[in-house]
C-alpha cells in the first residue's frame, strides 16, 4: 500500500478518477435536476472539475511548491489554461458522439473522460508542475533521444544499403526480374503470404482457409509465419506483386537488425562515436542472416533480441521490466 501511495502515476489516477467522479455527478445534477441541455451541463462541470483538479494535483500527487504568490498565480493560471484547451475537446467531443453518432449522452462522457485524463497527465506532468531541474534532466533526455535515434538511422540505413546493393547484383525487381526468395520462402511461404493478402483484401476470417488441400487452420499458420505487423501493408499492394513485398520487407529487417543492435550498443556505451554502427552492420549482415534470410519471419527476433537484451539488463540492475 506504501508503494502504491508513493507512486505518482497511482496518485494520479486515483485522483483523476475522484476529478472524474465529480464531473460526472456534476453532469448528472445539471441534467436531470437543474434541466440544463447536455452542452451546457458538459461546461459547467468540467469548469467546476478543473478546479478541483487543480487544488488536488498540486497538493496531493505533484507536491508542487511555489517559491512565491506570484508563482502560485502563474502556476494556477497555467493549468486552468491547459485544462480550458483540453475542456474544448471534451465538450465539441461529447456533443459529436451525443448529437451526431447517436451514442447515449453519459456513455459519450464516460469515453471521452479516458482520452481526457491521458492528455491532463502528460500536460500536468510535462508542462505546469515541472520543476527546474527536472526542465534541464528533460532537455539533457531529450538530446540523448535524438542522438539515439541518429544512431539507429546510420545502422538502419547502411545495412539496408549493403543488402540493396546484393540485391540489386542479383537483379531483384525493380532492377530485374529475379527474387531474392529460396527454398522455403518460395515454396512454402509464398503461398501463405499469397493467401494471407487475399485475406486483407477481401475481409476474409483469419480462422480458416480452404486454400490447400481440404482447408487448414490459417491461424496458426499465421501466428507461426506472418505476425508480423509489417505484414499487414501488403492489404495496399497488387496481389501480382506479393514476391516483391516479400522481398522488400527482408530489405527492411535487415535494416532493422542493424538499427536495433547500433541503438543498444550506444545506449550502453554512449562515448562510443562511430562503433556502435560498425558493430551493428556486422550483426545485421552476420553469416545467420545471410544463410537463413529466406527465413523472413526469424528476422524479427533477429531485430528484437538487442531490446531484450537491453530489458533483461535492467531488470537485473534494478530496473522496471517494461523493456523487456
Amino acid at each position: 500500500m506504501k508503494k502504491l501511495v508513493q507512486n505518482q502515476a497511482f496518485r494520479y489516477i486515483f485522483f483523476g478518477c475522484c476529478t472524474t467522479g465529480v464531473n460526472l455527478v456534476l453532469t448528472y445534477v445539471m441534467r436531470s435536476l437543474i434541466g440544463l441541455n447536455v452542452t451546457a451541463a458538459n461546461t459547467v462541470a468540467v469548469l467546476l472539475s478543473i478546479l478541483f483538479a487543480y487544488v488536488v494535483n498540486k497538493l496531493f500527487v505533484f507536491a508542487h511548491r511555489t517559491p512565491s504568490f506570484g508563482a502560485l498565480v502563474k502556476e494556477a493560471a497555467s493549468f486552468i489554461g491547459m485544462r480550458l484547451g483540453t475542456m474544448v475537446v471534451e465538450v465539441f467531443g461529447v456533443v459529436l458522439l451525443n448529437s451526431v453518432w447517436g451514442v447515449q449522452d453519459m456513455v459519450a462522457k464516460l469515453i471521452i473522460q479516458v482520452v481526457i485524463m491521458v492528455l491532463n497527465y502528460l500536460i500536468s506532468r510535462f508542462v505546469v508542475f515541472r520543476d527546474e531541474d527536472s526542465e534541464a534532466a528533460a532537455a539533457e533526455t531529450l538530446a540523448e533521444k535524438k542522438r539515439g535515434r541518429r544512431f539507429f538511422l546510420a545502422g538502419f540505413v547502411l545495412s539496408a544499403l549493403v543488402a540493396a546493393a546484393g540485391f540489386f547484383a542479383f537483379g531483384m525487381w525493380p532492377f530485374g526480374d529475379n527474387t531474392v526468395l529460396i527454398i522455403d520462402s518460395l515454396h512454402q511461404y509464398l503461398p501463405f503470404y499469397t493467401d494471407f493478402h487475399g485475406k486483407l483484401q477481401n475481409s476474409q476470417s483469419l480462422l480458416y482457409s480452404f486454400s490447400g488441400g481440404l482447408g487448414y487452420n490459417f491461424w496458426s499458420t499465421y501466428a507461426y509465419y506472418m505476425a508480423s505487423p509489417l505484414n499487414f501493408l501488403m492489404a495496399f499492394i497488387p496481389r501480382e506483386n506479393v514476391c516483391d513485398f516479400m522481398d522488400f520487407v527482408i530489405l527492411f529487417k535487415i535494416g532493422l537488425c542493424g538499427g536495433c543492435f547500433s541503438w543498444y550498443l550506444h545506449r550502453r556505451d554512449p562515448q562510443r562515436d562511430y562503433l556502435p554502427v560498425v558493430f551493428g552492420m556486422m550483426f545485421a549482415l552476420s553469416n545467420f542472416v545471410i544463410g537463413y534470410y529466406f527465413n523472413l519471419m526469424w528476422l524479427d527476433s533477429i531485430a528484437m533480441l538487442p531490446l531484450i537484451m537491453l530489458g533483461i539488463e535492467r531488470i537485473i540492475k534494478g530496473g522496471n521490466g517494461r523493456m523487456f
